[in-house]
């Protein structure tokens, strides 16, 4: 999870996120319009109803592609992205 030092908006709950949240910042996946270039709160990450169709999703096409230094990024289901050696 990432520490935000500034305030940002969210789609997912009616709470701000807030300097030092716990967030999951989104991928631009297009599917996903409401998150796109956005962040939600782990915790209404890990109670989204889509949450296992995003990570599928995200694996499907982010993990598909194959950066300069060899490594690809594999989404787990509680939003941790890794970032591992083909």
């Amino acid at each position: 999870m990432l520490f935000v030092k500034k305030l940002l908006v969210t789609n997912c709950c009616a709470i701000a996120i807030m300097s030092r949240s716990r967030i999951l910042l989104a991928t631009p996946i297009t599917s996903y319009g409401v998150l796109r270039d956005a962040a939600m709160h782990s915790d209404c990450f890990m109670a989204w109803d889509k949450r296992a169709e995003f990570v599928r999703l995200y694996n499907d096409t982010m993990g598909k592609l194959t950066w300069g230094n060899g490594t690809y990024h594999r989404m787990e289901d509680d939003g941790r992205v890794n970032s591992l050696i083909r």
